[in-house]
């Protein structure tokens, strides 16, 4: 699994931020890539030419990447990019995201909402942070390869729910892949306290705060001597207070290589609308987000009218 990993492309800067990423995962995993670019019939011949520009830069600056595929698909974005994740057998998509208004910790942009709401593979989704948007695509390749993490660290969030555990398998296949340290991330709400009431209503509190704390232990402990047994190290980590921002400082504090959530949008609106958890977080870690949406859509059965395009390197 994770021998081949899909990056669709714009030919716009923000959408090749998320190529570093994806080529620094290939590396490790020993994986291909497939350059993908969804374009209108009349402007293949110039889409072309772009491909192979970058596919020339992924040979300069990862030579170990062998094989290098590049596509370009017509129709509409979403489903072109779910055709030729399936097309290509990739297991892994890695784009960028686009949301610029001020409802972004709620609102991701179309096309990658529909991607991952109906994709049966993981996504990788990556937000530039200010300054990084300014730097070209060949210096940020550059400063890629010359970034090494000295072992890889995974950290997954959970909260106790089915939908949430669907991301332990698949994050724990790419963890052995690249023999990656998980840590296992469990935000506790915070007991609300009233200040009108009386001493022994503290002590409730307090108690119910200590019951939620190691219950979150209990909960993430089960999980990690799953964990520890399937051959990877594993550390849960219990923090108390909001959880966008619980996991937002965390994160930034110990910077694994990705962070890893399932995502829990439902009906027409989860087309559009991310949890707000997750988009949160998103917006504001300073680690790419690997995501696996928790229930199975039919809407992969839309992609009937695709057409898809295979040009030469």
């Amino acid at each position: 699994m994770y021998d081949k990993i899909l990056v669709p492309l714009d030919g716009l800067a923000l959408a090749e931020k998320s190529l570093p990423v994806a080529l620094r995962l290939a590396s490790i995993c020993k994986a291909g890539i497939v350059l993908l670019r969804v374009a209108k019939p009349q402007d293949v011949t110039q889409v072309e030419p772009y491909l192979n520009q970058i596919a020339d830069l992924i040979r300069k600056y990862y030579p170990e990447i062998e094989v290098i595929e590049v596509c370009v698909g017509m129709g509409e974005a979403y489903q072109q990019i779910l055709h030729s994740a399936r097309e290509h057998r990739a297991n892994i998509i890695t784009m960028t995201t686009h949301s610029r208004n001020s409802l972004s910790r709620l609102l991701l942009g179309s096309v990658a909402a529909r991607v991952i709401k109906n994709s049966p593979i993981p996504v990788i989704l990556l937000h530039p942070k200010k300054g990084e948007e300014a730097m070209g695509l060949e210096e940020a390749m550059a400063k890629s390869v010359a970034y090494r993490l000295p072992k890889p660290r995974i950290a997954i969030t959970l909260d106790g729910s089915p939908e949430a555990e669907a991301i332990l398998e698949p994050t724990l296949d790419l963890a052995r892949k690249i023999n990656a340290s998980v840590y296992l991330i469990r935000i506790v709400l915070p007991v609300v306290y009233n200040e009108f009431s009386g001493s022994w209503y503290l002590y409730d509190l307090e108690e119910q705060a200590r019951i939620r704390r190691e219950d979150a232990y209990d909960y993430l402990g089960k999980i990690q001597e799953k964990v520890v047994a399937s051959g990877l190290d594993c550390i849960k980590v219990v923090r108390v207070g909001t959880p966008d921002e619980e996991i937002v400082n965390y994160i930034n504090q110990t910077g694994p290589m990705l962070l890893a959530m399932a995502t829990h949008a439902r009906g027409a609106v989860g087309e559009l609308v991310f949890g707000s958890v997750v988009a949160g977080v998103m917006h504001q870690a300073s680690v790419p987000v690997f995501t696996v949406h928790s229930t199975k859509s039919n809407d992969l059965l839309e992609m009937d009218n695709t057409s898809f395009h295979m040009p030469a390197l």
